[in-house]
């Protein structure tokens, strides 16, 4: 999948490499029009640290990606992304700074949903379309019992 991708980027990279993208490949991208968004500065879990420490966390990946893209950061995604790892604080640190934040709860998002606790459909590197519609099925059948039974 990497190959594919260096290939589709023209990205050039030494076989050990970090799978990490540098600064270089992130402003590349971002020129062509990809979407960056924020993932704290050290993926500390947010819910551990004091305020002025997840603060800093949240906002400073803001700052560090726009001052190296150009380009506002709209959107975040708590580190680990669990439930029990997210308090309330991050998440109005969240809502100030960005329109969006995903956790990793499974499912599908609906209107009214807190956009600060987007849920998402995790996907390996090797799924393949069927599996995705298989995965999204599953969640509209499991949300359709969900309003079904309220």
């Amino acid at each position: 999948m990497l190959e594919y991708l260096y290939q589709v980027f023209d990205v050039n990279v030494e076989k050990k490499c970090d799978l990490m993208l540098n600064w270089d490949e992130v402003q590349k991208l971002s020129s062509i029009g990809v979407t960056f968004g924020a993932h704290t500065l050290n993926h500390p879990i947010l819910g551990n640290l004091s305020e002025d420490e997840a603060t800093n966390e949240i906002y400073g990946s803001k700052v560090l990606i726009e001052e190296r893209t150009n380009k506002k950061v709209r959107h975040f995604a708590y580190p680990n992304g669990r439930i029990c790892d997210i308090n309330e604080f991050c998440v109005s640190q969240a809502r100030k700074h960005f329109d969006t934040a995903t956790t990793t709860t499974p499912g599908i998002n609906q209107p009214g949903d807190d956009l600060m606790r987007l849920k998402r459909i995790g996907l390996a590197y090797d799924y393949n379309i069927i599996d995705f519609k298989v995965k999204v099925l599953y969640f509209c059948i499991l949300e359709s019992i969900r309003r079904f039974m309220r």
